[in-house]
């Protein structure tokens, strides 16, 4: 059994999606997978997946999609396929710190009954400038919903969220039920960068 998992789902991602999966790389605790479904992109995408693939000591798993059918059930589909008992899910636009993984691993040991853990994160433009803000401070953020490129949730919590019902988005559904269950911790900590740039998929 997998331990660390990382589901990511891209889209035409070939501009800022190397610096990604870099920053994935450098991480102070790695992953024992990384899981991609491509959604039938039209750039270098994919190429860029493949070679990293063969770069790195840990398995990365892409799928590649044959109809595109948009984010929210990319997600879905990529969550289903990852093995770990930790499920950290990455946006194709972000950058990770390099003890992300290692932070929230250790928030998840000091509270066992917690099923999802959602980080604070840098907002910044699209050349990682900050903008003086985070994502848990910004006028933007519902502070009962979280991006889903700031959580990492335990396998265990996959049987009562999945499947996703139709009416929602991936990230809001688990937020939404982690919150009613009383299951959800935010770690108050800047873990990432969270880029807004001209190539983002999600809602500004």
């Amino acid at each position: 059994m997998k331990n660390i998992s990382i589901a990511m789902a891209t889209y035409n991602g070939e501009k800022y999606l190397q610096q990604q999966l870099d920053s994935i790389a450098a991480q102070s605790v790695l992953p024992d997978e990384l899981v991609v479904c491509d959604d039938c992109s039209k750039d270098d995408t994919v190429e860029i997946l493949e070679n990293f693939k063969n770069k790195v000591n840990f398995e990365v798993k892409i799928l590649k999609k044959q109809i595109n059918s948009g984010y929210i059930k990319n997600f879905a589909r990529v969550i289903s396929e990852t093995k770990g008992n930790y499920i950290f899910l990455c946006d194709q636009d972000d950058f990770w710190f390099p003890n992300k993984i290692e932070v929230v691993l250790k928030t998840f040991k000091e509270n066992p009954n917690i099923q999802l853990v959602a980080h604070n994160a840098i907002i910044t433009d699209s050349d990682l400038k900050s903008k003086e803000v985070t994502l848990f401070n910004s006028d933007r953020e519902n502070s009962s919903i979280v991006n889903g490129c700031i959580t990492c949730l335990r396998r265990a919590f996959l049987d009562s969220v999945l499947p996703i019902p139709e009416c929602y988005e991936f990230d809001s559904w688990f937020t939404t039920v982690a919150n009613r269950l009383n299951l959800r911790y935010n770690l108050d900590t800047a873990l990432s960068f969270y880029w807004r740039n001209d190539m983002a998929v999600t809602i500004d």
